[in-house]
């Protein structure tokens, strides 16, 4: 993996303060420059003034959930293409639903390495198995 680069930023979207003080440490051991919002709202405003280059986002957010976030986020980039935050966004829930996962790969997610419906075949990582 390559090493991130002095802008490089991720925007962790967590709600459960001890999840995201564990994502903020395991991401800063890589050289990460990593910060937190705790709802949605606050990760949409993160988002439009710091433009990280990757979004960590938890589904069940206060205020605005991670689908409308995600929802949000598709609408600015059809609106403003050439100006709208454009990051690779990784769902990190514990909602378990296919139709949560197929709902947030329709909204731009990249990865679910959360909960999984079903055993993990074939040694593979939950991520794998259901990328898009």
């Amino acid at each position: 993996m390559a090493s991130p680069r002095s802008d490089d930023q991720i925007l962790v979207a967590e709600d459960n303060p001890l999840l995201a003080e564990l994502l903020v440490d395991q991401l800063s051991l890589g050289g990460w420059r990593v910060v937190c919002a705790g709802d949605g709202a606050e990760a949409l405003a993160m988002i439009e003034q710091l433009r990280p280059s990757l979004l960590v986002l938890d589904i069940g957010l206060p205020k605005l959930d991670g689908f409308a976030v995600m929802a949000e986020l598709a609408a600015r980039r059809r609106a403003d293409p050439a100006n709208a935050p454009d990051m690779p966004i990784i769902v990190m829930s514990g909602y378990g639903a296919i139709e949560d996962r197929d709902r947030a790969f329709a909204l731009a997610c990249r990865a679910w390495p959360g909960a999984c419906p079903g055993p993990v075949r074939q040694g593979r990582s939950r991520s794998r198995r259901y990328r898009g």
